[in-house]
């Protein structure tokens, strides 16, 4: 039991019972707890003196309630001020001020009351059924549940992967129940996709467009469009249940199939990586092929098996003892191995022979799976099945509207912008979607009215000040966008600005208006309790330039569903001759950078020569970092259908080609921004064509350096004979996964504790940001990193060649697979043995010649991290010259 004293009042808690002591139930919701029921109450001389409260939640204690009112006023406060220094002005005061001050305080039903507040997320459980009428997918599903169930959640949607689809299903869902959402942006062209969409599929009638007065008085002016003839949807309740049931039998069937799906499409992009990295593989092979019958009567080896036994063998011939007749009799019964002898004379030819077999087993098994998935899809009938579950659902959707339009038969509806918000609830069950931007959502609607839902779009480009005024007016938000995306830009002095005023108030980080957009913010704020759905199927670029995006800025999570064919050639550079071919202009407003060179490479050696295939270029998007590079472009490439502008407003487009001069000399934080890049190459569906100086060449630990090298690697023909050494990925992670694991489970896992923790070591430093392109594998064959024997001495030749020789790890770019570092852990004891270091002392020397950077980290001293880091600085700097 506590005590507490509040003024007068003695306040007693056991458990969860309060006794209140000339109290009263009020004080116990200013104290904060939730009042289940008031159990008994005493009357002493006909006055009410005891109060005894059965309380379900102790939330907090008057303090911190206090403590939290006053930091969502300082919230509000910190908004409100920004917003007189935004946007658009009317009779000499700031529109958005203007709006804030209508607030005065935020109700205390809507999100924006639960945002500044930070008060938990409400969930709720879903027990309508939902529907699909625009397409469906398993990620896209999980997002549209996820709205219906919180009153906050997230789509993160990276680019192509059907955010306007999730979209609408979200729309016909609410609509369907009867309810409202508003539907906003930080732009009309985001909302007015959404509509456009809309009309398509016959739906434009429940939309209304109501962003700013001018736009408001259009509408209802031009566009209230006349009722469909909804008499073709009606149905009766028996067969409006029938098409549920036939829904709800679909759906689980469907779901299995969507499933098999996106693993068909994760085997077939698994496929292209193992067939690219065979081509590399091939090109280096040296040697005789010794096929596995020769010394082996096992017929069946899986690639798990290939890699245990290299590593087994390995580890058998680096043991103190040797191969033992005992390891001899074990390797027998496990791998069917019978030629010693055989193996001791060819271990070289044998060991690369079986890493062409891990090759060779991993196509053959992707293509096996890849047809039984293909033929259980057929067999289903995956895709008419789709399409049967999308028209049950339209069916069901549009039986809704020939309920609710009954009243008005076909016919215009009529209402006007001096009267509409009057007439609000008739207006919205007309109207039930209503589009807007951030800016303008308040003023188009009622005072005090709040949507049922409020979908904001594009969300990484909506700041806060905006944003919260939308959150004022709905009482439950999707956020939708792609914090990978380009935000939304803050001027020099909004910068200024908000930095000053945040510092005034002591509220949370994650309300910084120069550091968020609403989404970042909404995640900063909540984290891990924040409902989340990240859209990962992906349907708009060629697989190989995706692929980029994926490997570089969504760790590999997207699931890309397009196809490519063996003849593609998605991605291309043109590297400029040398020289500093980028200008500055600094002529009155055309101000900027922009690169004649690279305009004419565009001209003369890519369109001129590709005329037949660009035509009238109205598939091709040149897009820029630079505003005065695109005023160049246009007035020197003159076609008329030809669209070039910059990244930044390009997002949210697509052209079947995108060219994308990087204009720059050198580079620098603004064009190796990783949102622009990221938004730049995302831009093309067939093909994507970079055109470079040779002075941003592959610069390691750069965006654009990694672009180039991606587009390298994935450009296999072009690839001219270098000296750099590529690492091959597929085989050295599953051998380093495979190695990790024995040594973790096997009994001399002591014997291993100083690699495993530089391993930990390694992997925490990779995790940042600056060293995000590179990769570690372990245990690497020191045969592998030498291209050119021909500097080394006999004995060093020698050693290199050995199969067992090999470095503790190899840190490589997972863009292009080119090594960097080799890191070696000296243990004290061991190498106070002489042959331990005259063989490290070889392989410093092999590596050196080999020109592979070498860090050496002993175990008896400190600082690895700092040194590891320093290293990997230093192989960037170098790489910029």
């Amino acid at each position: 039991m506590s005590v507490s004293l509040f003024g007068h009042f003695l306040i007693l808690t056991f458990w969860r019972v309060l006794l209140f002591l000339f109290g009263s139930p009020r004080l116990a919701r200013d104290w904060g707890y939730e009042i289940d029921a008031i159990t008994k109450q005493y009357f002493w001389g006909g006055e009410k003196r005891v109060v005894i409260i059965k309380a379900s939640t102790n939330i907090s204690t008057n303090e911190h309630k206090h403590e939290k009112d006053r930091q969502s006023k300082d919230v509000f406060e910190y908004l409100k001020k920004l917003s007189a220094a935004i946007g658009f002005s009317y009779n000499g005061k700031s529109i958005l001020l203007s709006q804030y001050e209508q607030l005065v305080k935020p109700n205390k039903q809507s999100v924006l009351y639960q945002y500044l507040s930070k008060s938990t997320i409400v969930s709720r459980t879903n027990e309508e059924m939902m529907i699909f009428p625009f397409g469906v997918n398993l990620s896209q599903r999980k997002a549209v549940e996820m709205a219906m169930e919180n009153s906050v959640s997230i789509i993160e949607g990276p680019p192509g992967t059907g955010k306007t689809q999730t979209i609408l299903n979200i729309v016909a869902n609410i609509v369907r129940r009867g309810k409202t959402v508003g539907i906003v942006s930080g732009n009309n062209s985001a909302t007015e996709n959404v509509q456009e969409k809309l009309e398509k599929h016959g739906y434009g009638f429940m939309t209304a467009l109501l962003g700013n007065a001018s736009l408001r008085k259009e509408f209802f002016e031009k566009h209230q469009s006349q009722l469909p003839d909804m008499t073709v949807w009606r149905i009766t309740e028996d067969e409006e249940k029938a098409l549920s049931d036939q829904l709800e039998a679909t759906t689980q069937t469907l779901t299995k199939l969507l499933e098999n799906q996106r693993e068909l499409a994760k085997l077939k992009e698994e496929l292209s990586k193992f067939q690219l990295e065979q081509r590399y593989f091939e090109s280096s092979f040296i040697g005789e092929y010794i096929t596995k019958k020769e010394y082996s009567f096992r017929k069946v080896w899986t690639p798990e098996d290939i890699i245990k036994f290299i590593m087994q063998i390995e580890g058998l011939a680096l043991s103190n003892k040797g191969i033992t007749f005992k390891s001899k009799v074990q390797v027998f019964f496990q791998y069917g191995v019978y030629k010693f002898g055989l193996f001791e004379q060819n271990r070289n030819h044998i060991i690369n022979s079986l890493k062409r077999e891990y090759y060779k087993n991993n196509i053959e098994d992707r293509n096996g799976k890849i047809k039984e998935l293909e033929m259980k899809l057929n067999t289903q009938s995956y895709h008419l099945l789709l399409e049967s579950y999308e028209e049950l659902s339209s069916k069901l959707f549009r039986a809704s509207f020939s309920r609710k339009y009954s009243r008005l038969d076909h016919g215009k509806r009529g209402y006007s912008a001096k009267d509409y918000k009057y007439r609000f609830s008739e207006f919205t069950k007309d109207y039930p979607v209503i589009l807007s931007t951030t800016h303008s959502i308040l003023n188009a609607i009622p005072k005090e009215y709040l949507f049922d839902y409020i979908i904001i779009d594009e969300a990484s480009q909506v700041d806060l000040v905006t944003a919260s005024l939308a959150l004022a007016c709905c009482k439950n938000v999707v956020i939708v966008g792609d914090v990978k995306q380009l935000p939304h830009i803050v001027s020099p002095e909004m910068k200024e600005l908000s930095a000053n005023l945040f510092s005034e108030y002591s509220i949370e980080e994650a309300y910084d208006y120069n550091k968020y957009s609403i989404i970042e913010s909404l995640m900063n704020l909540y984290e891990h309790s924040l409902p989340t759905t990240f859209l990962s199927e992906h349907y708009r670029c060629h697989p190989k330039i995706i692929g980029f995006c994926n490997a570089k800025y969504y760790n590999n999570q997207l699931v890309v569903m397009t196809q490519e064919t063996p003849d593609d050639t998605p991605l291309k550079i043109y590297k400029t001759a040398p020289g500093n071919h980028a200008r500055k202009s600094r002529q009155g407003e055309s101000q900027g950078w922009y690169n004649v060179r690279q305009i004419e490479v565009i001209k003369d050696e890519i369109i001129a020569v590709h005329g037949q295939r660009y035509s009238d270029c109205g598939d091709v998007g040149i897009i820029s970092p630079f505003r005065m590079h695109v005023i160049e472009t246009n007035q020197r490439i003159t076609y008329p259908a030809l669209e070039v502008d910059t990244v930044h407003r390009f997002q949210g487009r697509e052209k079947k080609t995108i060219i994308f001069p990087t204009v720059a000399n050198k580079i620098s934080s603004f064009i190796d921004d990783p949102n622009l890049i990221n938004v730049a190459v995302s831009r093309a569906v067939d093909e994507l064509v970079v055109v470079t100086s040779d002075k941003l060449y592959k610069q390691q630990g750069s965006q654009l350096g990694d672009l180039i090298r991606y587009i390298e690697y994935n450009s296999f023909d072009s690839v001219i004979e270098s000296q750099k050494v590529s690492v091959f990925d597929l085989l050295y992670t599953e051998y380093s996964k495979v190695l990790l694991q024995y040594r973790n489970q096997g009994k001399r896992v002591s014997e291993y504790q100083s690699e495993n923790l530089m391993y930990a070591i390694i992997e925490e430093v990779l995790a940042l940001p600056e060293f995000k392109s590179f990769k570690c594998v372990i245990h690497i064959p020191l045969n592998t990193l030498v291209i050119d024997y021909s500097d080394l001495t006999v004995e060093e030749q020698k050693f290199a060649r050995n199969p067992w020789s090999h470095v503790d790890f190899l840190i490589f770019n997972k863009l292009d697979k080119e090594a960097l570092l080799a890191v070696e852990v000296d243990g004290v004891m061991f190498h106070h043995n002489e042959k331990q270091r005259q063989r490290d002392t070889l392989k410093d020397s092999v590596l050196s010649k080999s020109n592979l950077p070498l860090l050496r980290v002993a175990t008896n001293e400190s600082g690895e991290k700092e040194k590891l880091i320093a290293k990997l600085m230093e192989i960037i700097k170098q790489s910029e010259f």
